[in-house]
């Protein structure tokens, strides 16, 4: 595999990534190193999702921007 492309995702996987790791607003309780690493979770589960949405429009193999 191309090390540009990434394979095709479904929707299940994001689906269950986004669930798994929530895109939420940071708990006062919470260390600042766990706020940023949630935010880090989280912005990967964005980019999965924009990437599954380009895949759906394109119906193609996605190249890593």
């Amino acid at each position: 595999m191309d090390p540009q492309r990434i394979p095709n995702l479904s929707e299940a996987l994001v689906t269950a990534l986004a669930v798994q790791f929530p895109d939420q607003a940071a708990d006062l309780s919470w260390p600042e190193k766990e706020v940023w690493f949630k935010a880090g979770q989280a912005s990967v589960v964005r980019w999965l999702a924009a990437r599954l949405q380009e895949q759906n429009e394109n119906g193609l193999e996605l190249e890593v921007p």
